[in-house]
């Protein structure tokens, strides 16, 4: 535990894990999901409309 955060992955001294990748920041996977929410939310009333209102 460094800083009071868990890291689940050994990193090196320039915060690369051992194939070569940045951890993400919290912050960084709180924004990710956020916009898969947002995503998902403005898909789903799309399809919503065009099931509801389509021709067929």
């Amino acid at each position: 535990m460094k800083d009071g955060k868990v890291n689940r992955f050994k990193v090196d001294e320039n915060g690369l894990t051992v194939d070569g990748y940045r951890c993400l920041e919290p912050e960084s996977k709180k924004s990710m999901y956020l916009g898969n929410v947002i995503f998902f939310v403005i898909a789903a009333a799309i399809i919503l409309l065009v099931v509801r209102y389509g021709d067929a």
